[in-house]
């Protein structure tokens, strides 16, 4: 009997399109990984156009709480993960939030017994930018193929490098984020 192994990708909000290359490329990284179904959990429940509007949506902490039970469902359901909800951009009451955030994916991310995630070379890159990542102009990779380039560069990282130090745990652990 075939048991499904589910890739649990961790982005930052829903898309505001119908996020197909973010899906196609999920779908690449989860078949390298020996997943064959993807399960995606954003950080954000609500979804933006741009960083731009997600730094002033995010400055409210409700679309951060909203998003946690997903959140858990999909760490907890996953046989791997993958942290994909980008590196710049995500400035101020939203970046402080988004670290919280990010401390709480840690500590639920442990309890289901996963220390580490899918990167990028070490960096949660959003899955809709991994083409421009990988491709020949930067010469980090070498291959014909998108497939074989992501091969080269997915990357297992603790969820400790990801997340930073554990000082907050207290904070967000068993509650809502501090308002």
């Amino acid at each position: 009997m075939h048991t499904m192994k589910v890739l649990g990708a961790l982005l930052l909000n829903p898309p505001s399109t119908g996020g197909g290359r973010t899906l196609g490329h999920l779908h690449v990284a989860a078949d390298l990984l020996g997943c064959d179904h993807i399960e995606v959990a954003n950080l954000f429940s609500l979804p933006t156009r741009d960083v731009v509007e997600m730094n002033q949506v995010g400055k409210s902490v409700v679309g951060w709480e909203e998003a946690r039970p997903r959140l858990g469902e999909v760490i907890e359901g996953a046989d791997q993960l993958l942290a994909g909800w980008g590196i710049s951009g995500i400035t101020s009451e939203s970046a402080r939030y988004r670290k919280r955030q990010l401390c709480y994916i840690k500590t639920v991310a442990s309890a289901a017994g996963h220390d580490e995630c899918w990167t990028l070379n070490g960096e949660a890159r959003h899955p809709s930018r991994w083409h421009q990542y990988v491709s020949d102009r930067h010469g980090r990779v070498r291959g014909e193929s998108f497939r074989s380039k992501l091969a080269q560069v997915l990357t297992l990282v603790s969820f400790d490098r990801l997340a930073g130090p554990s000082n907050m745990r207290m904070e967000i652990v068993g509650g809502s984020l501090p308002r």
